[in-house]
This record gives C-alpha cells, structure tokens and sequence, in this order.
C-alpha cells in the first residue's frame, strides 16, 4: 500500500522540481485518484514519481490537484445539415408527393388481437382462432375449448365453452369446491381397510431399481389388509410382466398389465387402477398409492443418483409409518410426504393445480375420493402428481412429512433443508415399533 508521508521523507527534488510540501500534497490526492494502478499514473503513462515531481505551475493530469482548474467541457461540433440537390432531390420529391396526407384527427389503428391468459388448469397451448377472433385452446379434459367467445359466438363443433364449464377450475381461488360434493369431514379410522395401488414399469435399464422398489413394498406388506392392486407397464424395452408377478407371487395376485406410455406413464394405469375399488368406500376404506421411482434413471451416476435413491427410501419409510399416517389421514382426504406448492404462475399453464405432493407417494380415503371428479387426471406424465391438486383444495389434504418443499433433485437443497427435518421425524417414530398397529 502507498503510504504518502514515507514517500515524502524519502523525496529528494532537483532542480526545477516541485518542493516536498507540494508533492506531498498531490500525493495525498493520487493516493485515492482511479487513474493511478501501483505507482504508475494511466492519465499521464508515466511513473507516479515523475508525475508528481513536475513544477509547481504544472497540473494535474486529472485536473485534480490543489489550485487546478477543471478542463472546460469541450462543446459538441455543429450539426451541419446538407440538402441533397440532383437526382437525390427529385427523388425525394416524387416520393413525398405520393404519398398520402397524414390525417391526424383518425383514431390509432387498432392492437392486434392477443388470445387471452390462462385461466384453466386444464388448458394448454393456443391451437387455432375461430371467425369472431375467439381462440381455441388444447383442454386436458375435454379437446378443445374457448375461453372468452365472442357475444353471439357459438364453440365450433366439438369446442367446449370455458366459460361456465362446471371443470374450469382457476388457480388460486380459495371458495373452489366441485359443486354439489360434499366437504371433506374427520373420521375415525379404528379399523381400517388399508389398499394399494402400485404402478410399476421394469425396464431393463432400471432392473435394480424397479427389484429395490418392490423390497421396500414388501418389507411392509402386513401393512396392507385389503386389496392389493400392482399395475405392470409393458413394452418392448422391459422386462416380461412375468417377471415382476414372480417377484411378488406371495404379496398378491391381483395384477393389471396396460400397454406403457412414454408419454402418460403412470397416468396410464390410474383410473383402471381406482375403477377397481370405487365399491369400496366405507369410512374405513383408505388406499395407498406408488411407483416404482427411480427406473427411469436407474439411480444414475452421480448427485442426480444419490437425491433420487433418498428421496425415494424418504417416500417408502414415512408413507408407510402408519402411526404418522393414521392422525393426518383421520382429518384429511389424502395424506403424503413431500408437499409442494404450486407458486409459479406458469404452473397453471402447464397443467398443475395449486400443489401436489412430489413424488406421488400418498394415502387417499376412498369415500371422499369417489365423491369428487377422480376420473379428471391431466393427459400428460405428472397427471397422477397433478391430480390431488386437482381434486382436492390444499386445506383438504394433509402431510406426513416435508410440507412446502422445493426441488427435490436439488442435491445441496436436501443436504440443507430435508436431511435435517427427516432426522428430527425419526425420532418421533423410531423404527423398533411396529408401524401395523392401529
């Protein structure tokens, strides 16, 4: 660091050099001048040193020393403007006179027409624009729908109205409830039928993943003592549906084999999965509902591989802890783990409802689910994830574990934030008690 008093003790001027309170002076000043990079002066390129040693009568690169005078602001040269002449101007002029008065009593022309925001969890993108200017747009429910027609305008064969559809639901509102269904109220499940829906596709490359879902399953297979439904994606690139009814030949025998798709996935087997138990629907008729997660990506390599095989064992240990289950789902509709809600106002545009819980692990009460539209699910691969948000409000579902969570593939954002609450919730549950006891 440039310490200006030392510099000016070991200053010996020569002739015709400013005198040492001089250059102590504008050494004080360089000291905090921009232009100055070590001892060298960028204004003037040249060392510090000589620089300050001018004479007294010398200025300051900067202007910035004691006595100078700020350097006047050089004024802008005068715009100078050259009339074309030949050609140039008759050209002009035979282009102006062509062209038409400006008439500036006439309204501004109108904006171009914009199709209107989103205002459905089930619409999609713009598909096209009928006669009057009203637009069409993809519905997840019902094909094609028209938010705002045009008065007098009538939907185009096979275009829904939006407006005053009994499924348009609009994220955010707080007084939605499907019409004529009934609240959700508490229950007492002092006996209760516990189900399963389990969606399950082995393919090849997650062949260890989708064997490693299946021992969790079974580790707590007492837990289930009513129907036990495994629904089995086939194709081409998985293994035989054999293969997995082998696997689990003394957990049940009630499979569902359905075509998989790449672009539905588990959306695929939910509603023929449901439409198995809609008779059950007694107070004391609860269902779980998973996947075998993780078989796309076969617990990869690296963080992505470590964040998915925790999130999954989190979704297995504290689903089906029954102790943690059995207080939520008494007062709630459904009960899960690993809430989140739904903050992005471009959700709603991709089809999400106001939240969801992450994962698609989560315990459902059967009367209340078949009480609601549980045939609505959204035409697309996070359908199943979508749908509570779809079917109940966010103060009718409840949490086992991890409400309000972010990004779980979020490495750092686990270690920071789900790794710390997932300890503090096993301890309220050590492992030792049986999770079966009711």
């Amino acid at each position: 660091m440039l310490d200006p008093f030392k510099a000016a003790e070991d200053y010996e001027p020569r002739t015709n050099d400013t005198p040492p309170d001089a250059f102590l002076a504008r050494l004080k000043i360089c000291e905090q001048c921009p232009a100055r990079q070590g001892l060298a002066c960028c204004a003037a390129s040249n060392q510090l040193c000589t620089v300050l040693a001018r004479r007294r009568d010398q200025k300051c690169p900067q202007r910035l020393w004691p006595g100078d005078v700020p350097a006047p602001i050089a004024e802008p040269p005068p715009v100078v403007v050259v009339e074309p002449t030949g050609f140039l101007s008759r050209w002009i002029q035979r282009v102006r006179s062509r062209r038409p008065p400006l008439d500036v009593t006439a309204p501004p022309p109108a904006a171009p027409s914009e199709p209107p925001r989103f205002v459905c969890v089930h619409s999609n993108e713009r598909l096209r624009v009928l006669p009057s200017g009203a637009h069409v747009f993809a519905c997840g429910l019902h094909g094609e729908c028209t938010h705002d027609p045009a008065p007098g305008d009538l939907p185009a064969e096979g275009v829904r109205a939006c407006r005053g559809c009994d499924d348009r639901f609009e994220p955010g509102i707080e007084n939605y409830r499907p019409a004529g269904k009934p609240p959700v109220l508490p229950v007492t499940l002092d006996a209760p039928r516990r189900h399963l829906m389990f969606h399950i596709w082995p393919a090849r490359t997650g062949s260890a993943a989708w064997r490693w879902n299946c021992e969790k399953l079974l580790a707590k297979q007492d837990l289930f003592n009513g129907r036990r439904i495994v629904a089995i994606a086939s194709s081409g690139d998985a293994e035989p549906p054999a293969a997995v009814q082998e696997y689990l030949r003394d957990f049940t025998d009630e499979f569902l084999v359905i075509p998989n798709s790449r672009r539905l996935r588990e959306v695929a087997t939910w509603v023929p999965m449901l439409q198995l138990l809609q008779d059950l629907r007694t107070p004391q008729d609860v269902t779980f509902t998973c996947q075998a997660k993780g078989v796309h990506h076969n617990f990869a390599t690296g963080e992505r591989k470590d964040t998915i095989l925790r999130w999954a064992a989190a979704m297995w240990e504290t689903c089906l802890e029954w102790r943690a289950v059995r207080p939520v789902l008494e007062a709630k509709a459904t009960a899960g783990s690993f809430r989140r809600y739904m903050r992005d106002p471009d959700s709603a545009r991709r089809g999400w409802g106001p939240w969801m819980y992450s994962g698609t692990f989560f315990w459902m009460r059967n009367r209340d689910v078949f009480a609601r539209d549980w045939r609505r699910v959204l035409p697309a691969f996070c359908g199943t994830e979508a749908w509570p948000g779809h079917t109940f409000l966010p103060d009718e579902g409840g949490v086992i574990f991890g409400d309000g969570i972010e990004d779980l593939y979020d490495g750092p954002y686990w270690d920071a934030h789900v790794a710390p609450q997932l300890e503090q919730w096993r301890a309220r549950f050590p492992r030792e008690v049986s999770p079966c006891s009711a």
